[in-house]
């Protein structure tokens, strides 16, 4: 159930980066920031998965 819960909020957290850009160089590195925390966020969660398996 809490993996669940994390995986929601790092998909939330690239719509809001992508929502945020819009094209705008100022906002550029705080999104990426965002994309980074997310996608690191998924990658490591789904590491864990393999290694429950």
């Amino acid at each position: 159930m809490k993996k669940s819960i994390l995986y929601i909020v790092s998909v939330f957290l690239l719509a809001i980066a992508l929502f945020l850009y819009e094209g705008d160089r100022a906002k550029l590195i705080p999104v990426c920031f965002l994309f980074l925390v997310a996608i690191l966020n998924i990658s490591v969660r789904k590491k864990e998965d393999d290694k429950g398996k």
